[in-house]
């Protein structure tokens, strides 16, 4: 078993949050020089907020993806270098779902900090539940795993509810990307004290 010193852990903590935070923050250089669709009166409204610390965990779960198809793909080669008695093909399957989970994320974080378009929201509300709690289940029954991971399908589920809860109900966001709830937005009075 490896053991880590506090020192370690500490690195590698900040190693992930830099991970994260620089393409965040780079993403939020662009986000925030597109003009959002819509804007109102006394209501906040561009990709600003809290929409790029929303970014920020699609960022991570990107990057999470990325380390995954790299495990595989460092498998798969063991593997071809082996001389199995498997097909590179067979042995490169198990990997599309991984290259596909990245390019979905990768789209959907591009969409969402440079296009202004209601249907960027619906996109990345059915990306987020279709590879987080359907993916989940699907993988469980697809495979024929015999344990279902129980904690990542309550974890992806209250993510996925909590990314739509946001997306559908957030003023920024219904402003931004012009949605219908953001059409029908009126103006808040500012009082001048």
């Amino acid at each position: 078993m490896v053991h880590f010193t506090p020192l370690q852990v500490i690195l590698n903590i900040v190693i992930a949050l830099l991970a994260v935070a620089l393409p965040t923050w780079v993403l939020w250089i662009v986000g925030s020089k597109i003009p959002p669709v819509l804007t109102c009166e006394g209501r906040k409204s561009g990709f600003a907020g809290s929409l790029p610390f929303f970014t920020a965990t699609l960022v991570f779960f990107f990057l999470y993806w990325v380390i995954m198809t790299a495990v595989d793909a460092a498998q798969a080669y063991r593997f071809i270098l082996m001389s199995v008695d498997y097909t590179p093909l067979q042995i490169l399957m198990p990997m599309i779902p991984d290259v596909l989970f990245v390019l979905i994320f990768g789209w959907v974080i591009v969409r969402l900090t440079m296009k202004r378009a209601p249907r960027v929201v619906a996109e990345a509300v059915a990306v987020i539940w279709v590879l987080g709690p359907i993916g989940t289940l699907g993988s469980f029954f697809f495979y024929q795993t015999p344990d279902l991971n129980v904690t990542g399908l309550f974890a992806s589920f209250f993510y996925a509810l909590a990314a739509t809860v946001y997306l559908v109900f957030s003023d920024r966001v219904a402003l931004t990307y012009g949605t219908r709830r953001g059409r029908s937005l009126r103006p808040l009075k500012v009082s001048a004290e």
